[in-house]
């Protein structure tokens, strides 16, 4: 995506390909519709269906601990789909990936989005 560079700089972010920090999209599979925005290292973005899976095996105690986003998983995975991922921003400068995560939950709107705040204050 080479537009992300570009959008990055009228920003003033720093975009690296090979950066350690990214944000990434989780997305409907079928309409690619983003549900959520986050920023992470290393497999950050996939821990969310990790985790959604570790509660389903609590039982009901788990389902006690479930966010809209573990739902939305467990729809999906009704519906016989998986999420899909994208990494959409990727710096070597964490402050860089906490701005484009808060700028990118404003472009959708919290009220679209299972995040459950709208990023990190300090950087928006």
């Amino acid at each position: 995506m080479g537009w992300i560079g570009d959008i990055a700089s009228f920003f003033g972010l720093r975009h690296n390909p090979q950066g350690r920090w990214y944000v990434y999209y989780i997305m409907h599979p079928r309409t690619e519709k983003v549900v959520y925005v986050g920023k992470g290292v290393n497999g950050r973005m996939y821990q969310h269906a990790e985790q959604t899976r570790r509660l389903l095996k609590r039982g009901v105690r788990g389902a006690m601990q479930m966010k809209c986003l573990d739902k939305w998983f467990i729809q999906l995975w009704d519906e016989g789909l998986d999420a899909k991922y994208a990494i959409v921003y990727r710096t070597d400068d964490e402050q860089d990936a906490y701005r484009h995560e808060a700028r990118s939950i404003d472009h959708f709107g919290l009220p679209q989005l299972l995040n459950a705040i709208p990023g990190h204050r300090r950087y928006r």
